[in-house]
């Protein structure tokens, strides 16, 4: 099974304490390894690029310091969600509602997760 040092060396990985523990009771840390090194990645590639720039709606989920959470639909042409960088993306604030909560939050928080669905897959990222 899993010794302390391995315990302690993955510390830096992605996902919550919950995660790891299950990964560990359920025999999946190696798999899970796998998957961290392999395919979870700390930018947009190309592909991912290509792809977000295509969508015409998108979900952002957010959450503050307190762990209250917000999850905001999102719509337009294609194209309106833009790629600034390999970890920024852009998107107009339509009026609305005018409480901004996604936005606000988003502009205190280092983490937030986009979702979309489409007729060819789905989709889903944190930054």
């Amino acid at each position: 099974m899993d010794s302390a040092e391995h315990l302690d060396d993955r510390a830096w990985r992605p996902g919550s304490d919950g995660e790891h523990h299950l990964q560990r009771r359920l025999g999946t840390v190696d798999r899970a390894d796998r998957f961290y090194d392999d395919q979870v990645l700390d930018h947009l590639n190309v592909r991912m690029r290509e792809f977000i720039e295509r969508q015409e709606m998108f979900f952002l989920a957010t959450s503050d310091r307190h762990g209250e959470c917000d999850s905001t639909f999102r719509a337009g042409p294609p194209g309106f969600l833009r790629v600034l960088d390999t970890r920024t993306l852009a998107y107009p604030e339509y009026r609305g509602t005018a409480s901004w909560p996604a936005s606000a939050i988003s502009r205190r928080t280092p983490t937030s997760a986009f979702s979309w669905s489409t007729s060819s897959g789905t989709g889903s990222g944190c930054m």
